[in-house]
């Protein structure tokens, strides 16, 4: 099977600032993420690559050799420059697949192409949050690797088999090649420093040691075998459970159906049935839950897409009575009331019950077509008057007179979908991603 028979998984990008506020219209990311969360802690569904745990692992031993105290760069994200031009370098002129992922890469490859070094300005705008270790920052944290910006005892222990099965005897004291190459790359991350830029040539050995020790494709047999079994490790939620459900015949038989022929819509509540059947009890009422909370969630979003395309199709903008006529919202308004109390019923997430229940409250109320459209825009507006830093601008305009009219950036949406497929993804993902690279099967 191969690895990523899927769509790219390049790590979005930072955004700039702006006033449009072009995700989560109707305000429910923060309840997926929660569930999710719960469901498989630590990870996030930016994450693709496993093995760059252990490249975090090693860049937090290197970082112990730099004055943190020193001005420049952060001595991690100086590592980091290094490692992703390095691995964009090594990439030129063979399979980019293997690249996968790669937080960053877009950028260092348009530097490398511009005969540029990587430099912090050439880089992500913040990568502390969408950089190598700002992705797998609460992955190395929930498993051990590191605490409080430091390494940890299972991070030293993941060094060390590192170290150990690429011939890098020293990395961690003593003499040797690996003694050798941490001070390579001490050197290295020193200089970058200052200089806020990469200051090596073509002719660095440093470039090659980095494909040939850290490539997110490449993880040893043992070091692959500890970070399996790390993921085991859950101290709060289900990961460990729905890991090894992966890891099973059952578990490759789904995942191996649902990412057959590079599928691109997948649809994890199929996953999340075949993991119920042998489920503990508290995980089969968390998933449960989920599945409750993604029924109304396809219901509601697929009016607000209904919605805008209708608003899109008309040459004039239209009020709620004329768009609520439409035989599709008003089947989904009849149907909202029972599946918000369904999942009322089946919440059990006690941080965000609150929030649920008062965000979406006005939905368990009966109604028309027309109704519908009301609530639907007046939370939306909602939603985006409370995205930070200072609100956000609706997609939807107010013609006047109570008449809407979609605005040209959100008139092209894709189409409603079938209503067993959930709207938000729940980390099958990154797992199934780790699952492979890590040879789990």
């Amino acid at each position: 099977m191969p690895a990523f028979p899927v769509m790219p998984l390049f790590s979005r990008e930072d955004p700039e600032q702006s006033s449009e506020g072009g995700l989560d219209p109707l305000g429910m990311a923060t309840l997926s993420e929660s569930l999710a969360g719960r469901l498989v802690p630590g990870v996030r569904e930016r994450m693709s690559r496993a093995r760059f745990l252990t490249a975090v692992a090693v860049s937090r031993e290197v970082c112990r050799d730099s004055d943190t105290e020193a001005p420049g760069l952060e001595p991690w994200l100086a590592f980091e420059l290094y490692l992703v031009e390095a691995l964009v370098r090594g990439s030129r002129g063979v399979d980019a697949g293997q690249l996968l992922g790669l937080p960053g890469s877009q950028k260092a490859a348009s530097a490398a192409e511009s005969g540029l070094p990587l430099a912090t300005r050439r880089y992500l705008k913040t990568p502390s949050i969408f950089g190598v270790h700002g992705v797998y920052k609460t992955l190395a944290t929930a498993l051990g690797h590191e605490r409080d910006e430091m390494p940890a005892a299972r991070g030293a222990e993941l060094v060390e088999i590192w170290a150990r099965e690429q011939g890098l005897a020293g990395f961690t004291g003593g003499r040797g090649p690996g003694s050798d190459f941490r001070r390579l790359l001490t050197d290295a991350v020193n200089e970058t420093r200052l200089a806020m830029e990469t200051k090596r040539g073509t002719g660095w050995r440093g470039w090659k040691c980095f494909n040939d020790h850290l490539h997110p494709s490449q993880p040893g047999s043992r070091e692959a075998a500890f970070l399996r079994d790390d993921l085991l490790h859950d101290g709060r939620g289900f990961r460990a459970e729905v890991w090894s459900f992966l890891q099973s015949s059952r578990g490759w038989e789904v995942t191996g159906t649902l990412f057959r022929d590079g599928k691109r819509q997948l649809n994890e509540r199929e996953f999340h049935q075949a993991l119920a059947e042998k489920a503990s009890t508290g995980l089969r009422t968390w998933l449960d839950m989920i599945t409750a909370f993604e029924s109304f969630a396809r219901l509601i979003m697929n009016a607000w897409l209904r919605l805008l395309g209708d608003l899109a199709r008309e040459s004039a903008p239209r009020d709620a009575a004329w768009l609520g006529r439409s035989t599709y919202l008003g089947t989904i308004a009849r149907r909202l009331p029972e599946a918000w109390r369904k999942c009322e019923d089946r919440w059990r997430d006690e941080v965000t019950f609150g929030v649920w229940r008062q965000r979406f409250h006005p939905f368990s109320e009966p109604g028309g077509g027309a109704e519908l459209v009301e609530r639907l825009v007046a939370h939306h507006r909602t939603i985006q008057r409370a995205k930070l830093p200072a609100g956000k601008r609706p997609w939807v305009d107010d013609g006047g007179g109570g008449r809407l009219s979609a605005r040209q950036l959100y008139s092209d949406l894709e189409e409603p979908a079938e209503a067993t497929r959930y709207v938000h993804a729940y980390r099958l993902r990154p797992l199934y991603s780790f699952a492979t690279d890590l040879h789990a099967r």
